[in-house]
């Protein structure tokens, strides 16, 4: 039977590891899931993977009987939700040569390191392109309705969201 846990090492200096390690074996686990908020480590550049740091993490936890269960970075955001300035630059070139595009609510939200756009309104580097600026982001309860009001092109157009 296994007893795990979760642990999240890329979200802690690395001097931790060794000492993380040795609680968790302490605790009683056997066990341990990692991997599901590294997708920028594990691609930190489009195309380009580097699983050296979970290779390292692995083989210490190897050390003390603890198995792994290594989880898909599902958790974090796809590439399309992560979009920085030479990136929004290309989808603006894209749109204004005659292009379409389909983004989700959520596209611009997160940088490449998985941080939300805090000095700047969402959706971050397309706000212009798509004529849009989220001030706030919080998920609403089946009482409450976001307004939404137009810009550009939809100057006036307003509506409402809920859940």
């Amino acid at each position: 039977m296994y007893i795990g846990v979760n642990y999240y090492p890329e979200h802690w200096p690395e001097n931790m590891i060794e000492e993380d390690i040795q609680s968790i074996k302490e605790l009683g686990s056997n066990m341990v899931k990692i991997g599901e908020f590294a997708w920028h480590l594990m691609e930190p550049k489009e195309g380009k993977y580097d699983f050296s740091f979970f290779d390292s993490v692995i083989k210490k936890l190897k050390k003390q009987n603890i198995d792994v269960m290594f989880g898909t970075p599902t958790a974090t955001f796809p590439a399309l939700q992560i979009i920085d300035e030479e990136l929004g630059d290309r989808f603006t070139e894209f749109t204004e040569n005659g292009g379409v595009i389909i983004f989700t609510f959520r596209t611009g939200m997160k940088d490449k390191q998985n941080n939300i756009h805090f000095k700047q309104t969402l959706p971050g580097y397309v706000k212009e392109m798509t004529e849009i600026e989220i001030h706030e982001v919080e998920a609403l309860s089946s009482t409450q309705k976001a307004s939404i009001k137009g810009k550009g092109q939809y100057e006036g157009e307003q509506a409402s969201a809920s859940v």
